[in-house]
C-alpha cells in the first residue's frame, strides 16, 4: 500500500506544473498592486458547460462558514452575492435569478450554504472601490485534469471589504493575510493544521463532501499506534488500534483525550491526537489518518 501511495504521488507530482503554475505567479518587477493581485489570484477559465476546466488558474479554501451559493446554469446562472467585514461573511442580496426559486418554469434552483474547508476554483478576481471580490464555483474534488462526473457546481461571488482607498495604503503581503481569513490558498489552509480545522466547525453548516463525493471504495488498512514498549520481564501488550464504525468512547478509552476537537456540521467531527486524525460520522469512525 505503501508503495501505490508513493507511486500515484510521483504521478501527481508529474501533473502539478502544468495544472496549477498558474496559480501565485511572481509578478513582473515594477508592476503596480493590481497586476500584483492579478498575478496571485490567476483566475480559472471553465468551458462552456461549466464543469470542465478549460485553463487551469487557482484553486482556494472556503475557511469560514456562512458563504451561500446559487447552483450554477449554463443560459441562466449566478453567482449567490457575499461580503466578508469585521471576521463575518454578512449575506449579500440574492440573486434576482436565484433568490431561493429561480423564476423559471420548470428550473428548479435552491442556494446552497459552503462549509469551511470546501475548495472552490477562482473564476475572477476583481478589485472593486472599497474591497476586492472573488467570483468561485464549487469542484467537487477539484482537479483541473477532468470533471468529478458526480459533483453539481454552485457559484458565489465573496466581496473581502476594505478601507476606501485601500489600494494606495497597504501592499500584497497584508492583502492576501486579510484575504486568506475567508479565502486561502491549499498550501496556506493546510499549514495551519488542527487549529484551522477547529475554526472552520464552530459555525455549525453542515458539510457537503459527503453528499456529493461518489462511491468510496474500500477504506485502507488503519495504522496502528503502538504505546511505550513494556518492561523486559511484562509481557508485550497488543497494539492499540483505531476502527472504522467504533465510537468516539471507544477511541477515548483506547487513546485518551484528543488534542484537538473540531465540529464540521451536526453530523461530522474531528479529533486529532499528536500523530492521528480521526473523523467521525454520526458517532461513529469513518476516516483515521
Amino acid at each position: 500500500m505503501r508503495t501505490m501511495r508513493v507511486f500515484i504521488a510521483l504521478i501527481a507530482s508529474s501533473f502539478a506544473p502544468s495544472l496549477f503554475a498558474a496559480c501565485q505567479q511572481t509578478a513582473p518587477p515594477g508592476s503596480n498592486l493590481v497586476q500584483q493581485l492579478q498575478a496571485m489570484y490567476v483566475a480559472t477559465v471553465m468551458e462552456t458547460s461549466g464543469l470542465k476546466v478549460a485553463q487551469p488558474g487557482c484553486t482556494m479554501v472556503i475557511q469560514k462558514d456562512g458563504v451561500t451559493a446559487n447552483p450554477f446554469n449554463s443560459k441562466v446562472g449566478s453567482y449567490y452575492e457575499n461580503t466578508y467585514e469585521d471576521g463575518e461573511v454578512k449575506g449579500g442580496a440574492k440573486s434576482k435569478l436565484f433568490g431561493g426559486a429561480s423564476g423559471i418554469p420548470g428550473l428548479k434552483a435552491t442556494n446552497k450554504p459552503l462549509a469551511a474547508m470546501d475548495k472552490v476554483y477562482l473564476l475572477k478576481m476583481e478589485v472593486v472601490d472599497k474591497g476586492i471580490a472573488f467570483y468561485v464555483q464549487t469542484c467537487g474534488t477539484c482537479d483541473p485534469s477532468a470533471a468529478d462526473p458526480a459533483h453539481k457546481p454552485f457559484r458565489a461571488k465573496i466581496t473581502v471589504s476594505f478601507l476606501k482607498g485601500f489600494m494606495t495604503a497597504t501592499d500584497l503581503p497584508h492583502i492576501k493575510q486579510a484575504v486568506s481569513e475567508i479565502l486561502a490558498f491549499p498550501d496556506d489552509a493546510a499549514a495551519a493544521g488542527g487549529q484551522q480545522v477547529s475554526q472552520a466547525g464552530q459555525a455549525g453548516a453542515a458539510p457537503q463532501a459527503a453528499a456529493q463525493a461518489a462511491p468510496q471504495a474500500a477504506p485502507a488498512p488503519l495504522p496502528e499506534i503502538a504505546p511505550p514498549p513494556p518492561p523486559e520481564d511484562a509481557p508485550a501488550p497488543d497494539p492499540v488500534t483505531v476502527g472504522i464504525g467504533q465510537t468516539p468512547d471507544q477511541v477515548k478509552a483506547a487513546f485518551g483525550e484528543p488534542t484537538t476537537k473540531a465540529k464540521a456540521g451536526p453530523k461530522k467531527e474531528i479529533w486529532i491526537y499528536k500523530n492521528l486524525k480521526v473523523t467521525f460520522i454520526d458517532g461513529k469512525v469513518s476516516d483515521v489518518q
